[in-house]
């Protein structure tokens, strides 16, 4: 993986686009470069843009987890303080970030980060930002969607975020503290750096499992311990008690449910014997309806037959009906059939009409064919020649147009031929003086060359002498600063030997003043001690005159706090007073002796400074003598002569320059401008040719036209005539046919009416025959339903008269109605026969079932006398099952409680086999996480941790000393001295073991760097990483340890990485000739740019 180009645009300080092209400029051909610039100038911003274009954050978003803070925006908004967005540069519309890459598969890759406001305006609202990733071979979009982004990224990379952050940008700085630290924080940081924090989460959780199984474990023993079942002995009671109660409570049960079957069988007996009554009852009632029903019967008999002849009667006056509306068909057909006959004779004459038309439109289509082919034939004529005039026109004007432009072209390659000619004839003057070219251009090539070595000597010698100036500058410095800090010791000391031996007295008078206090105090006490024995009751005080002795009984805590208070304040003061004087004399000694050892450390840097300083100087002085070059007393006015002897060499090998310059570019310009004038002039010549020929062929177009325009109009003339009234042939022709198809029509019409007049005359006459046979047949059917109705008669004589008339005129639905009557008197009668029938049958088989003894004593013919005696039995047997009904819930109750607590003790026992069986689930699982905690589980997750850490910190020593081999033979990496120890092998020292506390600070940013070099190894697996940025871990590195450290930098170069290293050390950047340097403009902005050797590119 390697990183191509870099491109920012108004992100924090950067404003506007600024690029960064690795494989272009200097950088290309650098493997090492340094990012420089103050404090704020946007150095962090760099390495910011490139993660938030690869990954959309950068690391140190990631470290802000408050998802509460916020930081505000605009519009009154307020962002995460975590949110990548807030990078935007204040006052921006618009911003992104640019990556191009080589991925793993070696193709071309642009990321891009990119966010800007509504509106494209500084003050809208912040939109949502965009990914976008592009392959560069063919400029394809890898991802339609924001989310699809870090799976392609991914994917193309070979490196998720946390992956890049640890081996692109190595975090040399976390590894200086790794060295130093003990196993647990080391364990901490080597898990943070290989993010596998995983193993402490899996030794909290097995803490945490252990432990709540534990819990569980305690929980169900307890509640097992809570609720026990009953013993043997007990539980042999509770049955017994069960079972009587049982049996006694069956007893008095069955005895219920005998007398509640009797109380039942009576009650049912009583239903069925009023259902038998009434019954009976409608039974009666539906007979003699079904009686009063008979005059009706006999109407109906006779209805029924005169059915024949009421059905005749109707079949007769439909015949007579149909025979009038035959007749009325009859009539009406002979008089369509005349009409048809009449029409079909006007259809004909019409029709004879129609055809001639017919002939004689087609005679006269015919005989304007032969005028109408020769109006075509002009007509065609006609259009050929316009548009034969059309194009001629259309030639014309294209050749007039090119007529231009040939001659535009003309005078345009005459002018450029003559401006040719000239630049010849002035370069032909510049060499008019120069007789050999070769000769004049090696002497311009000697003379550059000799000014060039003159000026590159004496600029190595001004730059010697302005360091061997600033070396004498820095050392005069250096001695003076030490013969300066050698007084303000030498004062120091003076103030600290005042110091001490004002703290000696003060110390001296403190403990004196303390002892005499001491000793009053002792004195005083021992007095009032023994005049306080002396005290009696009753007896005046010696010293107040008090009779009561209150201390006596009572004493106080100190005396010289009632007696003595005055004395004990004076004696407190001067206690103050001496520990405030020690005090002041202590601070004061203190600070001397603070201050004597801070000017000792100056001393001894300034005498190093002084040592450096002077060696410095020495090698400047031994580098001039190399060179030959004499230093004078005032070597100032000898750098003033070599910087004025530089100029004049620097101008002179200018005017070199630019006269070598002038005679090259004369002689290159020479031959093509000859070329050139050679080509022009062919060029003329060819235009000449064509102008004259593209005017011969307009001259003849224009005489073409001409004869066409005179026989376009003769023909047009003629047309006319024969056209005459018509204005085309198309009209002529489509006149004649109109007239044509409209006879043709006409002709079809009337051969259509003529048709359908002769089948309307023919459906007439079929239409009167059928109408004369249905008449005849009708006659027919009237004659024998005549004969039908006599016969009728004559069979019933009786039938005759009014009743006959009756019976005629009675219609069908009068005789259904009667019939519907009838029929439901009969259905009603033997439903209430049926119904009686039943009600006697059910109540006898309820006899039969009957519980009671005396069931045959019943009167059972006597329905009176049965009801009475069943009510009585009934109320016989309420009394006695309301008073059995207390005596058997007594019994229940009993038989209940017994059962309750037999049940009680089954859900008990129940209830201690599950909780035994779960106990010992329980135990377990609680054993098997114990083991499992026992051997990885800690409350803080170090248990497991230090486990796994042990197994990355080989892996992490075997990668580093692959890169400390490369870097530094000298060292090797071992395990040692703790269980997450480490020990560096020095083999100049003959593989002595040292401490990593015992490393200098180069020795130390060596190990870190190739530590963070093997953790970049163990992030990328095989991936090989090109690109690497190290953005701290200078700053603290003397002369010595950072030579070191430039030396490890350019092992890692020569690996054929490129490396940047952001830094503030300016010995480091000297050092470093390719610098991506930021500076400051004010208000908040700063510029990039890439300077090679101090040189601006």
């Amino acid at each position: 993986m390697r990183i191509q180009r870099l491109v920012i645009h108004n992100l924090a300080s950067l404003a506007g686009p600024h690029t960064i092209d690795f494989d272009a400029g200097p950088l290309a051909s650098c493997g090492l470069f340094a990012i420089t610039g103050p404090t704020g100038a946007g150095k962090s911003t760099l390495l910011d843009a490139l993660c938030l274009a690869l990954y959309g954050t950068t690391p140190r978003l990631r470290h802000a987890t408050q998802q509460s803070a916020k930081t505000p925006d605009v519009e009154g908004d307020s962002l995460a303080m975590n949110d990548p967005r807030t990078l935007l540069r204040r006052g921006a519309s618009q911003g992104f970030a640019e990556v191009t890459f080589i991925g793993i598969d070696n193709a071309a890759y642009t990321a891009r980060w990119s966010v800007r406001r509504a509106r494209d305006k500084a003050g809208g609202r912040l939109q949502a930002s965009d990914q976008q990733l592009v392959r560069v071979s063919d400029n394809t979009v890898l991802n339609r969607h924001k989310r699809e982004f870090q799976a392609e990224i991914a994917a193309r990379l070979g490196l998720g975020f946390e992956q890049f952050t640890r081996s692109v940008l190595l975090a040399q700085s976390e590894f200086s503290a790794f060295l130093n630290a003990d196993d647990n924080a080391r364990s901490e940081l080597l898990e943070k750096l290989t993010d596998t924090d995983i193993y402490s989460r899996l030794s909290r959780e097995a803490y945490q499992r252990e432990k709540t199984a534990r819990d569980a474990l305690d929980a169900l023993t307890q509640s097992q311990a809570h609720a026990p079942p009953a013993d043997d002995e007990t539980r042999e009671v509770l049955e017994q008690q069960e079972q009587d109660t049982h049996h006694q409570w069956q007893t008095l049960n069955a005895r219920q449910q005998h007398l509640t079957t009797q109380r039942h069988w009576l009650e049912h007996m009583n239903q069925l014997q009023t259902a038998h009554q009434a019954a009976s009852a409608h039974y009666q009632g539906a007979m003699d309806t079904y009686k009063a029903l008979e005059p009706q019967r006999q109407w109906r008999d006779q209805l029924k037959a005169a059915a024949p002849l009421r059905e005749n009667a109707r079949a007769l006056t439909r015949e007579h009906q149909a025979c009038q509306r035959a007749a009325r068909e009859l009539a009406d057909a002979r008089r369509k059939r005349q009409a048809a006959r009449h029409t079909r004779r006007q259809a004909g004459i019409l029709h004879q009409q129609a055809r001639r038309q017919q002939q004689e439109a087609a005679e006269q289509r015919d005989a304007a064919r032969p005028h109408l082919d020769q109006a075509r034939t002009l007509s065609e004529a006609i259009r050929h020649d316009l548009r034969r005039m059309a194009t001629l026109a259309e030639q014309h004007r294209e050749g007039s147009t090119c007529l231009e432009a040939l001659q535009s072209r003309r005078d345009r390659v005459g002018q450029t031929c003559q401006a040719t000619a000239e630049q010849i004839d002035a370069v032909m003057a510049r060499r008019a003086d120069i007789t050999d070219p070769s000769h004049w251009r090696r002497a311009l090539q000697e003379t550059r060359q000799t000014t060039w070595q003159q000026l590159q000597f004496h600029q190595a010698m001004l730059s010697h002498l302005a360091y061997y100036r600033q070396a004498k500058r820095d050392h005069e410095s250096s001695r003076q600063a030490l013969e300066d800090h050698r007084q303000t010791s030498n004062a120091a000391e003076a103030d600290y030997r005042a110091a001490e031996e004002a703290l000696a007295t003060a110390e001296q008078a403190r403990t004196s003043g303390l002892e005499r206090i001491t000793r009053q105090r002792q004195v005083r006490l021992d007095a009032v001690l023994t005049l306080r024995r002396q005290l009696t009751p009753h007896t005046p005080c010696p010293v107040c005159g008090s009779e009561e002795h209150p201390y006596l009984v009572s004493p106080p805590v100190s005396p010289e706090a009632a007696q003595l208070a005055a004395m004990e304040a004076e004696e407190q003061r001067q206690e103050q007073e001496f520990h405030q004087n020690w005090q002041a004399a202590t601070a004061t000694a203190h600070e001397a002796r603070v201050r004597r050892e801070v000017l000792e450390r100056q001393y001894t840097g300034l005498v190093a400074t002084r040592d450096q300083t002077g060696q410095a100087l020495n090698e400047a002085r031994a580098r001039l003598d190399t060179e030959g070059i004499e230093v004078s007393d005032a070597p100032d006015i000898r750098c003033t002569e070599l910087e004025a002897e530089c100029t004049r060499l620097s101008r002179c090998h200018a005017d070199a320059e630019q006269a070598l310059s002038t005679f090259l570019a004369d002689e290159e310009a020479l031959v093509p401008l000859r070329e050139r004038k050679a080509d022009l002039a062919s060029e003329l010549a060819v235009l000449d040719n064509q102008h004259e020929t593209l005017r011969q062929e307009l001259a003849h177009q224009q005489n073409e036209q001409t004869t066409l325009e005179a026989d376009l109009a003769r023909q047009k003339a003629r047309l006319r005539e024969l056209l005459a009234p018509f204005t085309d042939v198309d009209a002529w022709q489509q006149q004649l046919d109109q007239a044509f198809h409209q006879a043709a029509q006409r002709e079809t019409e009337s051969a259509e009416a003529l048709r359908h007049h002769e089948q309307a005359g023919i459906q007439a006459t079929e239409q009167a025959w059928h109408a004369l046979a249905t008449l005849r047949r009708i006659h027919e059917r009237i004659h024998q339903l005549e004969q039908s109705q006599q016969a009728w008669q004559a069979a019933h004589p009786q039938l005759s008269g009014q009743t006959l008339q009756q019976l005629m005129t009675t219609s069908s639905e009068e005789l259904a109605t009667l019939e519907e009557n009838l029929q439901q008197a009969w259905e009603a009668l033997t439903r209430a026969e049926a119904a009686s029938a039943a009600a006697t049958h059910h109540r006898d088989r309820h006899l039969d079932t009957s519980p009671l003894a005396d069931t045959a004593s019943l009167p059972v013919n006597d329905d009176h006398a049965l009801t009475t005696t069943l009510d009585a039995q009934e109320a016989q047997l309420d009394e006695t099952l309301a008073a059995l009904t207390p005596e058997l819930s007594l019994a229940l109750d009993a038989r209940d409680d017994a059962m309750a607590q037999r049940r009680e003790d089954d859900q008990r026992r129940q209830t201690w086999r599950d909780l035994a069986e779960r106990i010992h689930a329980a135990r377990a699982e609680h054993q098997r996480w114990g083991q499992i905690s026992q051997l990885i589980g800690s409350a803080d997750g170090k248990a497991f941790r230090r486990i796994a850490q042990g197994y990355n910190l080989d892996r992490l020593v075997e990668q580093a000393n692959l890169h400390l081999h490369q870097l530094a033979r000298r060292y090797r990496l071992i395990r040692g001295g703790s269980p997450l120890g480490l020990l560096v092998i020095d083999q100049d020292m003959g593989d002595e073991q040292r401490s990593v506390h015992s490393l200098s600070g180069g020795e130390g940013f060596l190990i870190s760097l190739a530590l963070a070099l093997g953790l970049a190894s163990m992030a990328s697996d095989q991936l090989a990483i090109d690109t690497l940025f190290i953005d701290e871990g200078f700053g603290s590195l003397d002369a010595q340890s950072l030579h070191m450290a430039m030396d490890a930098l350019d092992a890692l170069q020569a690996q054929g990485r490129q490396v940047g290293v952001i830094s503030h050390v300016r010995d480091m950047i000297e050092r470093i000739p390719v610098q991506v340097r930021l500076t400051p403009q004010g208000g908040g902005i700063s510029t990039l740019g890439i300077s090679v050797q101090g040189a601006p590119l």
